[in-house]
């Protein structure tokens, strides 16, 4: 009754280091798309900062004419 449990074992280790690869890849996919996220609202902030700034130095200009 001695079974060879080399073949299962080998294929269940196999199983889960192939789901475990594919989980820290979608993992780092998912930080990438965040990263990229966060740059574009900075990015955008920034931009209605500057415009904000732009518009109050105009407005001063034309009060101050």
């Amino acid at each position: 009754m001695s079974e060879d449990l080399t073949g299962p074992i080998a294929y269940i280790i196999v199983v889960l280091f192939w789901y475990s690869l594919g989980i820290v890849c979608m993992l780092c996919m998912q930080m990438n798309v965040n990263d990229e996220t966060i740059e574009d609202c900075a990015r955008r902030r920034a931009k209605l900062l500057i415009d904000n700034l732009r518009d109050q130095t105009h407005t001063k200009e034309i009060l101050g004419r």
